[in-house]
């Protein structure tokens, strides 16, 4: 297996660069590419007009608490050269938002339906940010611990000992 691009691969990162973003080589059919938020969706709409990676495969976050920002991948696939592209931007933790991917890949609405409800990123543009996992009603009341289970400052431990009254008993079970 070559450890070096293939043509097809060093065309996209020669073009990528040429738009002014950051692009590099992960491996062999793995590409990333850094974007400013207010490129993204111009750099997503030429990944699939102009580069071919007509398919979305996921929107991931990342939530670097330490830096007060949520980094969002966007996973894109090319059927014909079989390479995964990886669009990655950044946006604060504060009050964040990202614009809809959704008018140019509808289950992206999915994506972002997830990442509203577990980070609480708005995505204007997307006109159905209703609950997809949790329940109506989330997060109960009682709980107080935030409202966003994947940010990384979301208290599980203390989450479930107020909502549910169970207590850590981990100490008691496993003392030698």
């Amino acid at each position: 297996m070559s450890t070096n691009p293939s043509s097809f691969e060093e065309k996209v990162l020669e073009k990528l660069g040429s738009l002014g973003f950051e692009a590099g080589f992960k491996r062999p059919g793995r590409l990333w590419a850094r974007v400013p938020l207010e490129r993204l969706i111009e750099a997503l709409l030429y990944a699939k007009e102009e580069l071919g990676y007509e398919h979305l495969v996921q929107v991931a976050c990342v939530d670097w608490l330490e830096e007060g920002e949520f980094e969002l991948v966007y996973h894109l696939w090319h059927y014909q050269e079989r390479t995964q592209l990886s669009l990655k931007t950044r946006v604060s933790r504060e009050e964040p938002s990202v614009p809809s991917a959704k008018h140019l890949w509808l289950r992206a609405g999915t994506y972002e339906r997830e990442l509203h409800e577990m980070f609480g990123i708005d995505f204007p543009g997307n006109d159905d940010l209703s609950h997809l996992i949790l329940e109506e009603g989330w997060p109960p009341v009682e709980a107080g611990e935030g409202k966003f289970p994947m940010r990384r400052d979301f208290n599980t431990r203390r989450f479930v000992e107020k909502v549910f009254g169970m207590k850590d008993r981990s100490k008691e079970l496993f003392q030698e």
